[in-house]
């Protein structure tokens, strides 16, 4: 079984098939399915986070829009 609870919101993402999802998501720039897919994987505070990507998203490695 895989615990989720010491990962990373990457590994999170990662270990539960949904990074690529989570890619587009940001890529996007679609804060609806970010919070949805940080909710999927039990991310904590899930709408602060995508907010906190979406402010800065070249620091995560996006490309600015």
């Amino acid at each position: 079984m895989t615990t989720l609870a010491r990962m990373t919101v990457n590994e999170r993402l990662e270990a539960m098939g949904r990074l690529e999802e989570w890619n587009r998501a940001v890529e996007a720039r679609d804060l609806d399915a970010m919070v949805l897919l940080l909710r999927r994987v039990a991310a904590p505070d899930p709408r602060r986070f995508a907010q906190g990507v979406l402010a800065d998203p070249a620091f995560y490695g996006f490309a600015p829009k």
